[in-house]
């Protein structure tokens, strides 16, 4: 018998005892679930976890955006990124802003829509304490730095709580507006009240 029959002999017994080991494994037979099917199925091209991205305006070198996500898709043809859990933080020379929520999408890098339990977060560097906003979903512009949303806010600060249906932020120029339903509550601290002749204690 030839060198090349035993050969081929080997490899048929070698393939067959695969089979077999294949066959006796259930956990071989079981089909793997991956994060891959899913995005493929929802049309992303590829996916990254714990990812930070950091980006320096062209139009100002003072500010910068970072965008930090516990899981981030990205569809090349659409250009439409899926978020979950984004947190974006805007800094200026004189400002630090960031954006939370739960889930959140982008298109084609321009806009940012947040959405679930949105909070957002403002402190100037003259400024004791910061302002919080909170909604369910918001769209940040990143080109023309603005916010906007049709759902109800709420907007509080250390001296005053603001209320509505409807809000938009000019970023640039420190300037929102509440569209409708505008209620407000002031925080301000009861000063201490001198019994003896009703006069207010600095």
């Amino acid at each position: 018998m030839s060198n090349a029959p035993r050969i081929k002999i080997v490899l048929l017994t070698l393939l067959l005892a695969v089979l077999a080991l294949w066959i006796t494994d259930p956990d071989k037979q079981k089909p793997k679930e991956t994060v891959a099917t899913d995005i493929a199925h929802l049309g992303f091209n590829w996916q990254a976890t714990d990812t930070t991205i950091w980006q320096l305006s062209k139009q100002n070198d003072k500010v910068q955006t970072i965008i930090q996500t516990s899981r981030f898709s990205y569809a090349e043809q659409t250009q439409l990124s899926s978020f979950v859990q984004p947190e974006v933080t805007r800094l200026s020379d004189n400002q630090i802003l960031t954006i939370k929520s739960n889930r959140g999408s982008s298109l084609a890098d321009l806009t940012i829509t947040f959405d679930e339990q949105v909070k957002v977060v403002s402190k100037t560097i003259n400024e004791a304490q910061p302002t919080l906003l909170t909604t369910e979903k918001l769209t940040y512009y990143r080109t023309e730095q603005k916010l906007s949303t049709d759902d109800e806010v709420i907007i509080s600060n250390q001296n005053v709580t603001l209320s509505g249906e409807g809000f938009e932020a000019d970023l640039r120029n420190r300037e929102f507006r509440i569209y409708a339903d505008v209620k407000s509550q002031y925080n301000q601290t009861i000063p201490n009240r001198n019994l003896n002749n009703h006069e207010l204690v600095e």
